[in-house]
């Protein structure tokens, strides 16, 4: 899309440009097609620059997030108890209750508990309850509560505050009924209005046991930093043993020292049983945030792209359509029109197409998060800043585009622009080969020597002067000099005193010695084109019309 206006402005040969109108509905059914395309780059590259920035501003916001536990100074590693070792039941509770004793008093601890599924480590173990005294459900009508198995240290040793009621202590054996924990959300979920502590349920993994609630904590994020935490409760590890414990460590010393202390701990309760995936609690947030950070990434590199492209596309298809209203444009100069004019008429061209493509972008983008928020990316409209963001970078590399064509389009001389000269400044850079092969031909067969003829004028001028007996006359021989020199029919030579007055006639020679009183505006279209002419300017009667 990006290249075909390029192209096609190339291939366009000057003179095309005099008969464009015998083609205009060809070529305006083209032009068309080019704006759609460069609207539809656009959109895309609004698109993908606005969900860039709200994957960004979301990735932003998980630091933000109230994990519900305190990472700082927390150190997580996992030890196995195999079964063929400690079958379940009192051996396994034996040897993980020493393993708790022995792992508190090793020296840098301060608290330490472990759990089955720590968070943002592990998740799983999904079941249903009912409440004594309310309608009895089945499994399947009723809500899916998440559950844990921790050691009685394991809440104050990650820092989840305690809401209501009490953590598990070792007094807590097993029974008839046994004391359970749940969070917040859990709390909400079946007890809105009332006080949970005390109530006893029933699990269906356990329908022969009743179960009474002792205490209350704080929501933790245990799937992802940006999934809303579940309902859950926690028994504790006396009640169900588990054979995988994931332990959380609370220490203020180094990692490398504090692993050397933990091995021998563990050593000490067993010399068989290692600990393994050892890593700082930071460390295992800052992985959790991979995925989002991956999703910027990619989305980034899109957008760069399709900003890029719409880039190219907008200066493509700015700078085909000003090389075919060259004519236009000269005419314009010619009646009067000032640069500014000009600019503002490319400038508004590419504008209006970029305004047409934010449009369209920001209806689809607004389409899509909205399925998106119900999707694994859970990208939401938190703010307007992606938006305007976007519509910003859009509009500034849509002006930037638009300016290069713009500012040819104002040094042009509105004479040579008119004519389509294939020698101006505009169509020099688009010379074809048999321009090119011709120039290179006369160059072979009548080598030019700007040198030597300059210097043969500047002796003609010299000899002439001499022999005059004022300033005017050797004014005067000078330039009639120049004119022979040159074969032309006449020669003004124009002053100005100051940069805001006009050019004045100062001297003549040949047909010009009667306008004695001629004068130049300082801008005027003459004044123009021969700025833009190191060499002689031919002008004919219809030019001075």
């Amino acid at each position: 899309f990006s290249i075909w206006p390029l192209w096609q402005a190339r291939r366009t040969a000057p003179n095309d440009v005099l008969t464009e109108g015998a083609r205009a509905s060809a070529g305006a059914r083209s032009r068309n097609l080019l704006r759609i395309f460069v609207v539809a780059e656009v959109a895309l590259a609004f698109g993908l620059l606005a969900l860039g920035g709200l994957i960004f501003e979301q990735l932003t916001g998980l630091h933000r997030v109230r994990l519900g536990f305190d990472p700082n100074h927390l150190t997580v590693m996992k030890v196995f108890a195999p079964e063929s070792k400690y079958p379940q039941g009192e051996p396994r509770i034996r040897y993980e209750t020493r393993l708790i004793e022995v792992i508190r008093q090793t020296p840098g601890v301060e608290s330490a508990g472990f759990i089955d599924l720590m968070p943002l480590v592990d998740w799983g173990n999904n079941t249903a309850l009912n409440v004594e005294g309310r309608p009895q459900r089945d499994i399947a009508h009723s809500e899916i509560i998440e559950n844990r198995s921790v050691s009685p240290d394991y809440f104050r040793t990650m820092k989840i505050p305690l809401l209501a009621g009490r953590f598990f202590d070792e007094n807590d054996k097993q029974g008839d009924t046994m004391p359970m924990i749940i969070n917040e959300s859990l709390a909400k979920l079946y007890w809105a209005h009332r006080d949970p502590i005390g109530a006893i349920v029933r699990i269906f993994a356990w329908a022969d046991k009743r179960f009474q609630i002792v205490g209350v904590v704080g929501d933790t994020r245990n799937v992802g930093i940006g999934a809303e935490p579940h309902p859950e409760f926690y028994l504790s590890y006396r009640e169900r043993e588990p054979q995988q414990m994931t332990w959380a460590v609370r220490s203020p010393l180094e990692p490398a020292a504090l692993t050397r202390e933990l091995r021998r701990a563990v050593e000490r309760v067993d010399p068989e049983q290692p600990i393994f995936d050892l890593r700082p609690m930071p460390d295992i947030v800052e992985s959790s945030m991979s995925r989002q950070r991956l999703q910027t990434l990619m989305v980034a590199f899109f957008a760069v792209s399709a900003l890029l492209l719409a880039i190219l596309g907008v200066y493509g298809v700015v700078s085909y359509a000003v090389r075919q209203r060259i004519t236009e444009m000269g005419t314009r100069m010619a009646i009067g029109a000032a640069p500014r004019d000009l600019l503002k008429l490319i400038l508004g061209d590419g504008v209006k197409m970029a305004a047409l493509g934010i449009g369209i972008g920001l209806v689809v983008v607004l389409v899509c998060t909205r399925l998106l928020a119900t999707s694994d990316l859970h990208v939401e409209v938190a703010s307007a800043f992606p938006f305007v963001l976007a519509t910003v970078l859009i509009a500034g590399c849509t002006l930037i585009a638009c300016w290069f064509p713009a500012w040819r389009a104002t040094n042009l001389s509105p004479m040579v622009a008119i004519h389509s000269d294939v020698h101006a400044p505009w169509n020099r850079q688009r010379l074809s080969y048999r321009v090119l092969t011709e120039r290179i031909s006369e160059l072979v067969s009548q080598p030019a020597q700007p040198v030597e003829k300059g210097a043969e004028l500047l002796a003609a001028i010299s000899q002439a002067s001499r022999r005059a007996e004022s300033f005017s006359e050797a004014l005067d021989a000078a330039l009639e000099a120049v004119r022979k020199h040159m074969n032309a029919s006449s020669v003004y030579l124009f002053l100005r005193k100051a940069p805001d007055q006009p050019y004045r006639l100062t001297a003549a020679a040949g047909n010009g010695r009667a306008h004695s009183e001629f004068s130049l505006p300082g801008k005027s279209m003459l004044v123009r084109r021969l700025r833009n002419y190191s060499s002689a300017l031919p002008i004919s009667p219809a030019d001075l019309n």
